[in-house]
């Protein structure tokens, strides 16, 4: 199941599902709330983790060196 906001980039999907045909694995992309509510998600929880200084880029899925705090807080004034 593919969610997020590359479910709607439509080359990308598309190159995707090529990659994983050999393999005999389907992709699905749920209807376009589900996909647009679990990025919602995702991003208020890397703004929270920002909030408390907690790391929120990974370098296990950016390729960085190391892990980090990603993000910047605007109090407004």
């Amino acid at each position: 199941m593919v969610t997020g906001g590359g479910a709607l980039n439509s080359l990308m999907f598309t190159k995707l599902e090529k990659a994983l045909d050999p393999l005999i694995v389907k992709v699905h992309v749920p209807d376009a709330g589900t996909v647009k509510f679990k990025e919602a998600i995702v991003i208020a929880l890397i703004g929270a983790l920002r909030w408390r200084e907690e790391e929120n880029v990974l370098s296990s899925v950016t390729g960085a060196t190391r892990d980090s705090v990603g993000g910047a807080i605007w109090l407004g004034r």
